[in-house]
């Protein structure tokens, strides 16, 4: 667990730090250039009431660079 979800942890009800962890989990990163998916979440981001796809660039595990990423939510 990093940093940020430590700190999200000790200061937030475990209600609303589940919400925002199955909120999270649903939001799919997929590379541009191998087409690995995961979810936010499982990289150690937290994605939570955002709207909207976005695009970005983020260490891909298969690929081993950093890659153009699109983000979606998968409902």
């Amino acid at each position: 667990m990093g940093l940020i979800k430590k700190i999200l942890k000790a200061i937030l009800p475990s209600s609303t730090l589940a919400s925002m962890e199955a909120e999270s989990r649903k939001w799919i990163v997929k590379c541009k250039t191998c087409g690995t998916e995961r979810s936010i979440w499982e990289i150690g981001g937290i994605r939570y009431s955002a709207k909207g796809s976005k695009t970005t660039y983020i260490g891909c595990d298969f690929c081993g660079r950093y890659r153009l990423h699109s983000l979606t939510y998968s409902a």
